[in-house]
C-alpha cells in the first residue's frame, strides 16, 4: 500500500486474492459508483467479534489507505491480515458489496457453468469467488469464465 500510495495517482485500492474472478465491465461500473473518501467496502465477515471486509476483495479509498499506512505500527500482525485491517479500521463503517461464491466442491458441466455465468451477469455481479478445496475445480471454472468473457 505504501508503494502504491507513493508512486501512483489513484482513487481506490482493490485488495484481492487468487480466488477472485472479476467481470471487468461490472467491476468498473462498481468502481465509478464508489465514493472517493471514507471507503472501506466488501463482503462483511466477523472473527472474534471483529467486523472486517473479506480479503477475497475489498475496496479502500486513498484516505483510508493513508490511515492504514500512518497506523501500520498499530496493526495486529498476529492475526489474519483482513481481520487485522478490520480491527484497525473499527471506527469506519464497512460498506457491504455483493459477491458470488462458487465454493461447493462441485464439478460443473459446461451447460451448468454457462447457466451460472448468465445468472452472475444478469445480477450485475463484478466479483466471483472461486474457492474449492480441489484446485482442479477452481481452474476449470476460471478457465471457462475467462474463455466465455474474454476470448477475443
Amino acid at each position: 500500500m505504501d508503494f502504491v500510495n507513493k508512486n501512483f495517482v489513484y482513487k481506490h485500492i482493490l485488495r484481492t486474492n487468487l480466488s477472485s474472478f472479476f467481470i471487468l465491465e461490472n467491476l468498473l461500473k462498481t468502481c465509478y459508483k464508489l465514493p472517493d473518501t471514507n471507503l472501506y467496502a466488501g463482503i462483511i465477515g466477523s472473527h472474534s467479534n471483529i467486523l472486517f471486509a473479506s480479503g477475497a476483495g475489498y475496496w479502500m479509498s486513498k484516505d483510508i489507505v493513508e490511515k492504514i499506512i500512518a497506523n501500520k505500527n498499530n496493526i495486529d500482525y498476529n492475526t489474519l491480515d483482513d481481520v487485522a485491517i478490520g480491527k484497525l479500521l473499527s471506527s469506519i463503517r464497512i460498506t457491504p458489496l455483493p459477491r458470488y461464491d462458487l465454493d461447493k466442491n462441485i464439478f460443473y458441466n459446461d451447460d451448468k457453468k454457462s447457466s451460472i455465468l448468465n445468472e452472475i451477469i444478469a445480477n450485475n455481479h463484478y466479483h466471483i469467488r472461486v474457492k474449492n478445496t480441489d484446485n482442479n475445480i477452481n481452474i476449470d471454472i476460471m478457465t471457462f469464465f475467462t474463455l466465455q468473457l474474454y476470448k477475443n
